[in-house]
């Protein structure tokens, strides 16, 4: 099977760094049955990105948002969606770069895949920064990736690791048929809100109340619709800094 893993970038060289080698490890030092290659997609970069996007020679696309003003997350859905659409590949998985992967992460995802059948998730361990969601665990290990501690990680995701599936859980490094995705609309770009006079509109922050962000609404469409199920594989299990880029002062 073809997979293209997508990974976001916007303004820290850091990160770009780290989730490239996290990349290169899922690929390159795992043995995988299957043809895996990664993009980032520039997200509105800054030139220091764009520019160590070129020294590492990486395979990267630009993308720039046609509301730059926007709220971020909003920008971030659309973002999603232009990699997705502009990917070559058959199937594609979704990466944060924020993110930190045991090294065989990959592999049990990719084993739970059922095309057309079920969206695998790994298991998130996040820093506990934000409130974290289910079957996620809220542990801390650094909320840096210079700052990571990467065998305390490892120790603790080889104890946790579970060969088992269950229902729903988050929506960090999904996988898709690329087809589907983009037949199906893609992710709506934002969250949905409550407005004030009981309506509901995509991505109108700062205007009316959260009722469910715009990736678990797009995967309970996927359910509803077509019957594919948002599943968690409880042997893959990725560490979640939350948010890393945003913090971040590099």
């Amino acid at each position: 099977m073809k997979l293209e893993l997508i990974i976001l970038v916007y303004k820290s060289v850091d990160y770009v760094r780290h989730i490239n080698n996290e990349m290169k490890r899922t690929i390159d030092d795992v043995r995988l049955d299957d043809d895996v290659t990664y993009r980032f997609v520039a997200n509105d970069a800054t030139n220091e990105v764009i520019q160590e996007l070129k020294n590492l020679d990486v395979d990267y696309t630009i993308y720039n948002d046609y509301d730059p003003d926007d709220y971020y997350l909003n920008r971030v859905y659309r973002a999603w969606n232009f990699g997705g659409k502009t990917s070559s590949a058959p199937h594609i998985c979704f990466v944060n770069s924020d993110m930190k992967m045991h090294p065989d992460w990959l592999i049990n995802l990719l084993r739970a895949y059922k095309p057309l059948k079920n969206i695998p998730v790994p298991r998130l361990i996040e820093s506990a920064k934000m409130k974290s969601g289910t079957h996620a665990i809220e542990k801390n290990f650094g909320r840096h990736p210079n700052e990571l501690q990467v065998e305390s990680f490892l120790t603790f995701a080889e104890r946790i690791k579970e060969d088992r599936i269950e229902k729903g859980g988050l929506y960090g490094c999904p996988i898709f048929s690329q087809q589907l995705f983009v037949k199906t609309g893609m992710y709506p770009e934002g969250n949905l809100y409550r407005m004030p006079d009981g309506s509901v509109e995509i991505g109108a922050f700062g205007k009316g109340e959260v009722i469910i962000s715009g990736d678990a609404h797009y995967f309970n469409e996927l359910n509803r619709r077509f019957g594919i199920k948002h599943v968690t594989v409880f042997d893959s299990i990725v560490y979640h800094i939350q948010e890393g880029e945003m913090d971040s002062n590099d």
